[in-house]
């Protein structure tokens, strides 16, 4: 028989402006997901990790709550706005912001 012995994984999410960002999973904390006012507007989905915060907009995010939850969470990037209505993805991401923790000089 054969185990895996993995002791650190990563995610890899891609931002808007094309900056591929990597963060291991053990840094991960949470997610606030929600769904704009408007019936047909965009979910949002909050990552949240010890470094950062990742702010995804899309349809289908349950998608990456499910993957998160068995540490199968690999990679994240968005559609190009210009195919996103001609894709059928699950989840569909158009959009990923990322923001950094600033650390505060001793």
């Amino acid at each position: 028989m054969q185990t895996s012995m993995k002791y650190s994984s990563s995610v890899s999410i891609e931002a808007d402006d094309g900056t591929i960002h990597g963060f291991g999973h053990s840094q991960y904390v949470g997610f606030v997901r929600s769904r704009s006012e408007s019936a047909t507007g965009p979910e949002t989905i909050v990552l949240r990790f010890a470094v950062a915060e990742v702010r995804i907009e899309g349809s289908g995010l349950a998608e990456i709550e499910e993957a998160l939850a068995d540490g199968g969470l690999k990679r994240l990037r968005p559609v190009p706005a210009t195919l996103a209505r001609a894709v059928q993805l699950k989840p569909l991401i158009t959009s990923i912001t990322v923001t950094w923790e600033k650390k505060e000089a001793a």
